[in-house]
């Protein structure tokens, strides 16, 4: 019951919400990474950061509602953004096969 205590102290999102954070943004490539890191340093300062070598870490229990919202609404635009840039690929890769299709002068 002290865990959950001092768990609740610095946010209000549970366990399993933060796990499933951390593990949205482990999927995501490096690029996003580097933009939650200015997120998490914008809204928590940079102490809450943990670098080593080359890579950092953050402890999200560790950060405040306002943080992991900015972080949860930047992962929505992310994989929003990244849902219509697949779509879009997919729709460019079916034009050129119907625009070319029978078409042998590229051979």
């Amino acid at each position: 019951m002290a865990e959950s205590e001092e768990y609740n102290k610095y946010n209000t999102y549970s366990h399993i919400a933060l796990t499933q954070i951390d593990t949205t943004i482990g999927k995501m490539e490096q690029i996003h990474h580097i933009e939650i890191l200015k997120k998490i340093a914008q809204y928590a300062g940079t102490d809450v950061i943990n670098s080593s070598d080359d890579e950092c870490y953050v402890n999200l229990t560790y950060l405040n509602d306002k943080t992991i919202g900015g972080i949860k609404e930047y992962i929505e635009h992310a994989l929003i953004q990244d849902s219509f840039i697949n779509e879009t690929e997919r729709k460019k890769q079916e034009f050129k096969k119907t625009l070319f299709a029978g078409n042998d002068d590229d051979k």
